[in-house]
């Protein structure tokens, strides 16, 4: 291994921008959307958000297909994400390290609900995970489902009830998958 060189520019980057780490409501920008896929043959769409403020939030992982290949549940919301981007479809592109993204959604201004998940580990120490709950319109705080209606945006004025500690030794699954605990065996899981 080699040493480092002194760089100021990155030792100020250093203290610029913050991750996020509390549940809410924000307003921002999705700056990665890749597609994933785990060894149980489930997979979906890894997201990356930058909030106005500079807080980014990393690893937001949407399950959209069970271990058949199958779509799941939490598909939904990247409809409901395709529906307030006005996106009529979201092709996959394959990037120069051949993973799959979505650059139809990348850079444009978008609302989300986040929730915090605590957890501990698999060796016991407190972790935590952030999971996308809702997608909203950056300019009138609407989920797709009120927009279409034409209601009033109360999902964006709900409280957001962390979780504090998840059950089990196991780090949470992201949105369309159980967190640890779940009293189904994985046999019996719906995806």
């Amino acid at each position: 291994m080699s040493g480092f060189t002194f760089d100021e520019d990155k030792a100020k980057a250093a203290d610029g921008g913050t991750g996020i780490s509390k549940g809410g409501h924000y307003v921002g920008v999705i700056t990665k959307a890749k597609y994933f896929k785990r060894d149980t043959g489930s997979g979906g769409i890894e997201f990356a958000v930058k909030n106005v403020d500079g807080a980014k939030a990393d690893y937001l992982k949407i399950y959209t297909k069970n271990k058949n290949g199958e779509p799941n549940f939490a598909v939904a919301k990247v409809h409901a994400l395709m529906g307030l981007l006005g996106l009529k479809e979201l092709p996959a592109v394959k990037d120069a390290q051949g993973a799959y993204e979505f650059p139809a959604c990348l850079d444009k201004r978008i609302g989300y609900t986040l929730q915090r998940e605590d957890y501990r580990n698999a060796s016991g120490d407190l972790k935590y995970s952030m999971n996308i709950l809702h997608w909203h319109s950056a300019e009138t705080k609407q989920t797709y489902t009120e927009a279409a209606a034409d209601d009033l945006p109360t999902a964006w004025n709900q409280p957001v009830e962390d979780i504090r500690i998840s059950a089990g030794g196991v780090a949470p699954q992201a949105s369309g998958v159980p967190a640890a605990g779940n009293p189904f065996p994985e046999d019996d899981l719906p995806f």
